[in-house]
């Protein structure tokens, strides 16, 4: 995304130390935290959270977190979106976004993560709500990953209303 429009985007890999939950949300917002912290001036931050797998379930956690502090903050969680998610860890979260835009994508595909997972947790969120099941893919969505790029691109755009920023990018 960073290379298509003028947003910061951090990644952050966890699977070698393969903490807890709760400790991987709490990493993901004190990073979005400190990184408002140095943004100056009175302009309202747009977040989006985005996770694949695991990170899904984390992406899905630290938005429920974020909602609430991002109020005490120029910060604004404009969506989070889960990407081949699991349900673990997501599934008492994600009714909290209630009102935050979310989508979940996944592969029809996947076996590592079955698709069931994302229509649980589609099923499970409040509005607005969305789901994209691709028809390839797998569970790294590799096979369908220019499709992919373009829709999540698409997504974040119209969620943090870029478009007068891109067109000077």
């Amino acid at each position: 995304l960073s290379k298509t429009m003028p947003v910061e985007c951090y990644q952050v890999s966890w699977m070698s130390r393969n903490p807890d939950m709760s400790e991987v949300t709490s990493a993901i917002c004190q990073l979005v935290l400190s990184a408002l912290a140095g943004t100056t001036g009175s302009a309202i931050v747009r977040v989006v959270v985005i996770g694949h797998s695991f990170g899904g379930a984390v992406a899905v956690r630290a938005g429920e977190l974020l909602r609430d502090l991002l109020e005490l903050t120029n910060g604004f969680l404009a969506g989070v979106v889960a990407l081949s998610p699991q349900v673990c860890g997501a599934r008492d979260a994600i009714p909290a976004l209630a009102g935050i835009p979310n989508l979940i994508v996944h592969s029809v595909d996947d076996e590592a993560v079955w698709v069931m997972s994302a229509l649980r947790l589609h099923d499970m969120a409040k509005e607005p709500k969305e789901i994209k099941l691709m028809r390839t893919g797998g569970h790294n969505l590799s096979a369908s990953k220019d499709e992919l790029h373009e829709s999540l691109l698409q997504w974040v755009i119209e969620r943090v209303h870029a478009e007068e920023i891109i067109s000077s990018f």
